[in-house]
């Protein structure tokens, strides 16, 4: 799921770059048209489709801007983060820490986070998240979908569902995505792998009321129930 997207969202890039913003357009509905897609993807691709459009064009915004809107935690912050992401925030070090400072709502900052691991950067950064304190640098970091935990938890969950129920695997790799992401600065080890699976897996049959489903999963995959945890799941960007 991840590297779908990452490539997508390179080819997105590339027509970008050659101006080609009718097939970009085009791209996207398409996309939006899916019947699953990640929380972060989707809003991207909504802020996207948006600005797109003829009377929608909008200038970039100013610095200030940027940094307000980050700061606001509703769907702006997410426009202002995708325009962060085109930036060297290695200027930016002391607004970004200004940021963490400001007490961002967790999905927001988990996403910033994410920008500072795909920029390498190499300052340190404080966090306050959820009452514990993160100090980190983020290049010492992994991304989500590359952290030995995620991709443990994939190959199990592929194991389980990829030959008989694909779209439920396609739900499972969604909520396992947003869940990476939540976590970050922290992140999943290999030995979580196999609970953080089963934790997914029991989070997406009980958002679809189906409970028999899972109690068959947890005999058929010995699932060790009790070793689960809660999955947050995305937030919608209208509680932020």
């Amino acid at each position: 799921m991840a590297d779908y997207y990452s490539e997508f969202w390179q080819k997105i890039d590339e027509l970008m770059r050659q101006d080609k913003t009718e097939d970009v357009l085009r791209l996207v509905r398409e996309e939006l048209s899916m019947p699953y897609i990640p929380m972060a993807d989707q809003q991207r691709l909504l802020e996207l489709e948006k600005s797109l459009r003829p009377q929608a064009v909008k200038p970039a915004l100013s610095e200030d801007e940027m940094m307000s809107d980050i700061k606001d935690g509703g769907l702006r912050s997410l426009a202002a983060l995708d325009q962060l992401r085109k930036s060297n925030l290695r200027m930016f070090a002391d607004e970004i820490q200004s940021l963490f400072d400001a007490g961002l709502h967790p999905l927001i900052g988990s996403l910033l986070v994410q920008i500072l691991i795909e920029q390498q950067l190499t300052e340190t950064f404080v966090w306050h998240k959820n009452g514990q304190r993160f100090e980190f640098i983020p290049m010492y970091l992994p991304l989500p979908w590359e952290s030995d935990g995620y991709l443990a938890a994939l190959s199990l969950l592929r194991q389980w569902l990829e030959n008989d129920n694909p779209s439920l695997l396609k739900m499972c790799a969604d909520v396992l995505d947003g869940e990476a992401t939540l976590v970050l600065p922290m992140s999943f080890s290999e030995e979580e792998g196999a609970i953080l699976a089963g934790s997914v897996l029991r989070f997406v049959y009980l958002a679809l009321n189906d409970v028999n489903e899972w109690r068959k999963a947890v005999i058929e995959f010995k699932i060790e129930e009790p070793q689960l945890f809660e999955i947050s799941g995305l937030p919608e960007f209208s509680t932020l």
